[in-house]
């Protein structure tokens, strides 16, 4: 894989990552306006996604961040909602057959940040190890890994799950910018799993 795809695959992890962890702040929001969109890529979700993410702004400006962080409050953390009504962003919550937070996906997830030497939560972040944000950050640190690892962990903790999480975002959003990430979201993994499968295939023909 070469140097400029990894960097445009840990940057656009990263930049999702940020935005499933908190809520938008006026700097990333100026930042965001000033974006350029990619080109089209076939991808319904991604295409659709990106479109929606620019007509967003072209028709609000940062008066709408209150707007956003309540929309961030409902739709991720069930702030003034009833359970069932929240997209929580959670691996647990999705594969646990209970729906039930921690468990199996959050001990598995934290001993592979652990093998990397990582302690997300020790400063910086204050949410389990399997919120969706925390596995988008560790992709983007790991984008420079062997393919086995990134593959490993994107098909066992990333791929299986977050399709459902984002059409519940897309359903439960108020906004249409978190509407837009979701489907960006759906579409980027659709890529990187096609990307991965892509890389296989090569790998097999050598």
């Amino acid at each position: 894989m070469n140097k400029t795809l990894v960097k445009q695959r840990e940057e656009l992890y990263k930049f999702l990552s940020a935005l499933y962890l908190w809520e938008v702040n006026e700097k990333q929001f100026n930042e965001m306006q000033k974006l350029a969109i990619p080109s089209e890529s076939g991808i319904a979700s991604w295409d659709t996604g990106w479109r929606e993410f620019a007509d967003f702004f072209k028709t609000n400006d940062k008066s709408c961040l209150e707007s956003l962080a309540v929309d961030y409050a409902y739709t991720f953390l069930a702030a003034g909602v009833a359970q069932g009504h929240t997209a929580f962003p959670y691996e647990s919550v999705y594969t646990d057959k209970y729906r039930q937070l921690g468990g199996e996906a959050d001990s598995a997830v934290s001993a592979i940040y652990a093998k990397k030497g990582l302690k997300p939560n020790d400063e910086n972040f204050y949410v389990p190890s399997d919120h969706f944000g925390l596995e988008l950050a560790f992709m983007a640190h790991i984008c420079s890994s062997p393919k086995a690892e990134q593959k490993a962990f994107f098909e066992k903790h990333i791929k299986g799950w977050s399709s459902e999480f984002c059409r519940d975002v897309e359903k439960y959003a108020k906004t249409g910018f978190y509407k837009a990430v979701a489907k960006i979201t759906i579409g980027f993994i659709e890529l990187e799993s096609e990307l991965m499968l892509e890389e296989d295939e090569l790998w097999n023909a050598k």
